[in-house]
C-alpha cells in the first residue's frame, strides 16, 4: 500500500466516525443492540466521538415490514460536476431519497418521528448556545484556513453539537426501518464521503474541511432557524423570557438592528449579537422559546373498573 493510499484511507475512516449512521457500516447491525463506533484509524489524530445513541428499548421487538431498497446517488455536484458540501444533514438527504419506495404507513410514522426528534434536537443546541454561537463564527474561518491543526480545533468543537442518536438510529429505534435498510442507508452515505475525496484528489485539508461541514451542517441549520424565529417573534419573546432591566439596557441597540433588518440574513446575524449581550441561560431561554414544540405525551387509557361480584361470592 502507498504513503498516498494509506492517507486516503484513513481520512475516509475519519469522515465515517464522524457519522452516526456510517459507523453502522461494519458489523451488521444486530437488532437491539447498542452501535458500536469505530475508533479513528492510527494514521490521524484521534478526535471526540459523539456519545453513541441510546439503545432501542429491548422490548420493541418487532421489524417493520421489510422492503429492498434501491439505492440512489445523494451526491450533489455543480455544474462542472464536482462534489460539494451537502447542504442538508446527510441522514435527510438519504431518507427522502428512498422515501418513495415505502409504505404510506412507514412515510407517515417516518414524518412524526422526524417532528419528535426535532424537537429534542432544537433543545439540544438551545442548551448550548456558547458553543453554537462560536461554531457559527467558526464555519467561515474553516473555509480559509489551510492549518490542519486549526480544522482539528473547528472540529472537536463542532462535536460538542451533534445530535444523537442520528436521524436513521432514531427510526430504527423507533421500528421504521430495518437493521438491512440501515446498511443500505450507510452505503448511500460512504459512497457520498468517497465521491467528496476523490474529487478533492484527496487533498487532506478538503477532506478533513469537509468532514466538519458534513458534522456541522444539522447543528448549524436548527441554530440558525431558531435565531430567525426568535427575530421575527422578539416581541413576543422578550415578554415571555422576561428580561431583566439591566438586560434590557444591554441589548437597546441589538434589539434595535434585530427589529430593522431588512432580511433574514441580517436578521440571523443581528439575533446572534444580541444573544451574544446576555447570559448563557437566558440565551436558552431565548432558543427555548421559539423550539419545535415537544410531542404531547398520549394519555394513558383509565383501568376499566371491576364488576361488583355476586353477594356470597
Amino acid at each position: 500500500m502507498t504513503k498516498q493510499t494509506a492517507l486516503s484511507l484513513s481520512l475516509l475512516g475519519l469522515a465515517l466516525s464522524g457519522s452516526p449512521a456510517i459507523a453502522q457500516l461494519v458489523p451488521p447491525i444486530k437488532k437491539d443492540a447498542p452501535i458500536e463506533r469505530p475508533a479513528p484509524p492510527p494514521q490521524v489524530e484521534a478526535v471526540p466521538i459523539p456519545t453513541p445513541p441510546e439503545p432501542r428499548d429491548p422490548s420493541a421487538v418487532a421489524e417493520p415490514p421489510h422492503v429492498d431498497l434501491k439505492l440512489v446517488d445523494i451526491t450533489p455536484r455543480d455544474e462542472k460536476g464536482r462534489v460539494l458540501p451537502p447542504p442538508r444533514p446527510l441522514d435527510e438527504m438519504v431518507i427522502d431519497a428512498v422515501l418513495p419506495q415505502l409504505s404510506a404507513e412507514i412515510q407517515a410514522g417516518i414524518a412524526k418521528a422526524r417532528v419528535s426528534r426535532l424537537a429534542g434536537a432544537d433543545r439540544a443546541i438551545a442548551r448550548k448556545p456558547v458553543v453554537a454561537l462560536a461554531v457559527r463564527g467558526l464555519m467561515a474561518e474553516l473555509d480559509a484556513t489551510q492549518d490542519r491543526e486549526r480544522i482539528m480545533a473547528i472540529d472537536k468543537q463542532v462535536r460538542e453539537l451533534i445530535i444523537t442518536p442520528a436521524l436513521l438510529n432514531h427510526l430504527q429505534n423507533n421500528v421504521l426501518i430495518s437493521g438491512k435498510q440501515i446498511n443500505d442507508l450507510a452505503a448511500m452515505l460512504s459512497a457520498y464521503y468517497r465521491a467528496f475525496q476523490g474529487s478533492v484528489n484527496d487533498n487532506e485539508q478538503e477532506v478533513l474541511r469537509n468532514v466538519v461541514r458534513v458534522n456541522a451542517v444539522e447543528p448549524m441549520q436548527i441554530l440558525d432557524r431558531l435565531l430567525l424565529d426568535s427575530a421575527l417573534r422578539w416581541n413576543d419573546v422578550k415578554a415571555k423570557v422576561k428580561l431583566i432591566e439591566e438586560q434590557a439596557k444591554a441589548i437597546a441597540d441589538a434589539e434595535a438592528t434585530v427589529l430593522n433588518a431588512s432580511d433574514d440574513a441580517a436578521r440571523r446575524d443581528a439575533m446572534a449579537a444580541l444573544l451574544a449581550k446576555l447570559p448563557e441561560k437566558t440565551q436558552t431561554s431565548v432558543l427555548i422559546a421559539v423550539a419545535t414544540p415537544l410531542p404531547r405525551p398520549v394519555p394513558a387509557k383509565p383501568a376499566k373498573p371491576e364488576e361488583p361480584k355476586p353477594d356470597g361470592k
